[in-house]
């Protein structure tokens, strides 16, 4: 990836590249520029935006079908020349998950992203359009150039990175329940208690679906599969599970 020697904002502003750090990865085409002077990124045309963290898979922003904004400087078709000013495009996310190094992203209504457009931002709203969430940089493509099908470096992918990097936390869905509301009556029952890499789910309720939170009221896993869930991925401490849909909830344990 050609690393740029100047970077210049929508206001006009310029500053040069110090240097460039780029994410460890094959495919994804992820670098973070330090530059030698700050731009103004506090208008509403030139504003700094939150990346993306594991949130935006969790929370349903990125799936497929989903819809995603797109902006770059790239031609203007397979056969068209470059524009004059900036251009954007409504696209549609196609199959991913959240350890894909890229993101697919399929052509809507004849809009892709075309040659020159590399490095540009996709990104989407959060659940109240009150944000914008970076959530993918352009890498490349397939088929038909400027029309079928491309690709993003996968930015939740490399969130830690960002932040070790930066100092700068990503962007995370506000999530603040009150727990001894929820776990004001005892009504799903959880064993084995403490639970270590599984546990057991009974309800006097059909259970569709399920949240777990920690005891900061941030949700820290979601599941379809109700009866036993895999918690491997759960440090220990207390947790407390919730039927999503009647609410019901219990807290329990897990210790390794």
């Amino acid at each position: 990836m050609a690393i740029p020697k100047k970077v210049i904002n929508l206001l006009g502003q310029t500053s040069v590249v110090k240097r460039a750090i780029s994410f460890p990865c094959d495919e994804c085409d992820l670098s973070l520029l330090e530059l030698e002077t700050p731009l103004d990124l506090s208008g509403e045309y030139a504003k700094a935006i939150k990346y993306a963290s594991a949130d935006v898979f969790t929370e349903g922003y990125v799936q497929k079908d989903m819809e995603c904004y797109a902006t770059g400087w790239g031609q203007l078709g397979p056969n068209g020349g470059l524009p004059d000013h900036l251009q954007g495009a409504l696209l549609k996310f196609g199959e991913v998950q959240l350890s894909d190094e890229l993101i697919g992203v399929e052509e809507t209504e004849g809009r892709m992203v075309c040659r020159g457009d590399s490095g540009g931002p996709l990104v989407v709203f959060n659940k109240d359009k009150s944000e914008r969430i970076l959530v993918g940089a352009v890498s490349g493509g397939e088929g038909t150039p400027c029309t079928d099908y491309g690709f993003w470096g996968n930015v939740a992918n490399a969130a830690i990175w960002i932040q070790e990097q930066t100092g700068i936390e990503p962007y995370k869905e506000d999530i603040t329940l009150g727990i001894a509301d929820l776990a004001s009556e005892k009504t799903v029952n959880i064993w084995p208690v403490p639970a270590r890499d599984v546990i057991n789910v009974s309800s006097k309720r059909a259970i569709k679906e399920i949240k777990i939170y920690n005891l900061s009221g941030k949700k820290v896993l979601q599941s379809n599969q109700t009866s036993s869930i895999a918690i491997t991925s759960l440090p220990t401490g207390m947790y407390l599970l919730q039927d999503a849909e009647s609410l019901d909830s219990s807290l329990f344990a897990i210790k390794r």
